[in-house]
């Protein structure tokens, strides 16, 4: 099956193909136009009276970090836990890996990387 003419056309000037599709993702990212005159609906006081503050962060206070601690001019990060032991990432924190599973002890406190060997981390456990 031989290309049409319009393939050939977009293969011959990939240039267009890719300007074409960026003014059509900006077209598309572009917020709605207001009409001239129209205000920003705000809520009101009466809505806002109904809000409460409450917190946001993590039920089990257990599950927060107590120290970060990376490899200079690498991807490379440690992260100790209050209750869940030690992670590494290698991939700039796109995924951990647990590295504190078998000890008799998960609360870590602080983590320190071996200047002359950063393949060695200290860890002070407890808070």
């Amino acid at each position: 099956m031989s290309p049409s003419s319009f393939e050939r056309s977009y293969a011959s000037r990939p240039h267009r193909l890719c300007a074409g599709l960026l003014a059509a993702l900006a077209a598309a990212l572009a917020p709605p136009a207001r009409p001239a005159g129209a205000q920003q609906a705000l809520p009101d006081s009466a809505f806002l009276d109904q809000l409460r503050w409450r917190a946001i962060g993590p039920a089990n206070f257990a599950g927060r970090v107590t120290d970060v601690e990376g490899v200079p001019g690498t991807p490379v990060f440690y992260v100790a836990t209050a209750s869940g032991g030690i992670w590494k990432t290698t991939n700039h924190g796109t995924t951990f890996r647990p590295l504190f599973t078998a000890e008799r002890v998960v609360a870590m406190g602080d983590l320190a990387i071996a200047p002359s060997d950063t393949s060695i981390v200290w860890a002070g456990t407890g808070e």
